[in-house]
């Protein structure tokens, strides 16, 4: 009866806690952007439009899950780079960017929640920092954050290190159009259509994660 060389065992084990935080960061914030308010070109540009969903009920719980799905991810393109990516790799090297946007991304969604605070400010015409801090972090954070994640997915499925071309798709799709929505929000209202693309990035998540943990069971089985 053949045993597990312990350092094999513990490396399939921190595979298998990286692709739970996958699974469940990419349901998490799946499930938010699902609940995220919509706002119907209303009048009064970005304060107005973020002031209608700062009112809505569906706000803090949309905003939350999204807050743990990106905080799951950070965790896991952490362990990705520092356990399952080899040295070396580009696929590791777009892990790393990942990682720092999906930790950005983070903050930026505590503050998401923090400036819905400022609604009756909003209404009042008085000042509202936090909502400021919001449009300025947004316009850095998530295109690092959805960049990263879309050509993650692109090079770990080239390379085969990481997912495969179907499963790409989404997360280049999805990274690239949040991107691009959050990044223009300061000039422009043309690209906030694209915002829903974000679900990509959670379908390329869980997809990840689900394919890390099938590839740790047949590990497990073929040991």
């Amino acid at each position: 009866m053949s045993t597990t060389p312990v350092p094999a065992a513990i490396a399939r084990a921190k595979a298998t806690i990286t692709g739970w935080l996958l699974l469940v960061g990419g349901a998490a914030f799946l499930v938010g952007g699902g609940m995220h308010p919509r706002v119907d070109a209303p009048d009064g540009g970005t304060k107005e439009r973020l002031r209608v969903m700062f009112e809505d009920g569906d706000w803090y719980p949309s905003q939350a899950l999204m807050l743990a799905g990106t905080a799951c991810i950070a965790a896991a393109l952490v362990s990705l780079v520092r356990r399952c990516l080899p040295a070396g790799a580009p696929s590791r090297y777009a892990a790393v960017v990942a990682a720092v946007g999906a930790a950005l991304a983070s903050v930026a969604l505590l503050v998401h929640l923090l400036a819905a605070g400022e609604a009756d400010r909003l209404a009042g015409g008085g000042a509202t920092p936090i909502t400021d801090a919001l449009v300025v972090v947004d316009t850095i954070a998530i295109p690092v954050f959805g960049l990263a994640i879309a050509a993650l997915a692109l090079l770990g499925a080239l390379t085969r290190s990481l997912g495969n071309v179907v499963v790409a798709i989404p997360g280049v799709v999805g990274g690239v159009g949040y991107a691009l929505a959050a990044g223009t929000i300061l000039i422009s209202d043309r690209l906030d259509g694209l915002f829903p693309t974000a679900i990509g990035i959670a379908l390329w998540a869980a997809a990840v994660g689900v394919q890390l943990l099938l590839r740790d069971r047949r590990a497990t089985v073929t040991a």
